[in-house]
């Protein structure tokens, strides 16, 4: 990127945005592999897991359920810091692609993706929770 080229730099910063985005979802997939792999060894009536076994795949389970919630955390994090970048580059380069985006309402204000996938991840955190818990 040569020096001071707000065009480049702009670029650049829609190709990390578009990165972000879909690694959220590349994440999430693996999430729900990986739990659905725990969730099938821990509640498998053919397999005789020791129960010291069973508590491991659970705590991995609460494991994965938090690291995969920092991942998001941090993914979304660094999306809306180009896309702040980017609006201050539309500016200057008189582009409307990123500062225009439709209005939130206060019923819409937590009805967005970011919202959906840490729920998603609490949920599935307070799952094994409760199954760690649970006699």
């Amino acid at each position: 990127m040569a020096p001071d080229d707000p065009k480049e730099e702009y670029k650049d910063l829609s190709d990390n945005m578009r990165y972000y985005a879909s690694s959220r979802f590349v994440h999430l997939t693996l999430f729900v592999a990986l739990n659905g792999a725990l969730f099938s060894a821990v509640f498998a009536t053919n397999l005789s897991l020791q129960p010291q076994i069973i508590i491991i795949l659970k705590v991995l389970g609460l494991l994965a359920a938090s690291i995969f919630w920092v991942i998001e955390k941090r993914a979304v994090d660094y999306w809306n810091q180009f896309h702040d970048r980017a609006v201050q580059l539309e500016e200057q380069l008189r582009y409307h692609q990123y500062k225009v985006r439709p209005k939130r309402t206060w019923k819409t204000i937590w009805m967005n993706a970011t919202t959906a996938t840490s729920l998603f991840y609490f949920v599935v955190f307070f799952l094994w929770l409760t199954t760690l818990l649970a006699p």
